[in-house]
């Protein structure tokens, strides 16, 4: 009868705290998301970062959980141990690199600015006409030498040698 007590007290006792955490992540939520919905300080970009930032953190959050699940269900002692120490030594890696994503968007706002994106992808803005392109890139033809020159086929290292000197023909055809 007493082990029956304690077990409901400690079930109690775990729901009571499981449902302080929940009303706990649902308010602290609310005033980020009322954070990043009113950054009409003109600091977009920052903003922008940050939001990304804490979806960082709730993924690295969530996968954790997930292991945690998986880990639960490992019969073996040692072997649920370990996955658990090997679970909690992934969430850390994964934080720190939400900290070093966050740093380098923060960085590149410097660089950039604090600006909206929203670039206009207006299809008059664009070129259909890959034949006679209004504003060619000069790199192009070095961009797809670069990509394929690890190539080990013989005939294809010659012609794409000789599209990156400028020559406009390839094994007798026409580059475009």
């Amino acid at each position: 009868m007493k082990t029956m007590i304690v077990n409901a007290m400690n079930a109690l006792l775990v729901i009571s705290i499981g449902t302080a955490l929940t009303l706990f992540g649902i308010s602290k939520g609310g005033e980020e998301e009322q954070e990043t919905q009113n950054s009409d300080d003109g600091r977009y970009c920052s903003a922008t970062a940050k939001a990304l930032f804490r979806a960082c953190r709730n993924e690295v959050q969530d996968d954790f959980f997930v292991a945690q699940a998986i880990c639960i269900n490992v019969s073996d002692d040692a072997e649920r141990a370990e996955c658990f120490a090997d679970a909690r030594a992934s969430r850390r890696e994964s934080l720190q690199l939400c900290r070093e994503q966050l740093a380098g968007r923060l960085d590149a706002c410097q660089s950039l600015g604090e600006d909206r994106y929203d670039p206009d992808f207006d299809p008059d803005l664009f070129d259909d006409d890959f034949s006679n392109l209004s504003n060619p890139n000069p790199y192009f033809p070095g961009l797809f030498y670069a990509s394929l020159v690890g190539s080990r086929e013989p005939d294809l290292r010659l012609a794409l040698a000789q599209v990156a000197q400028g020559n406009r023909e390839a094994s007798g055809e026409p580059c475009h």
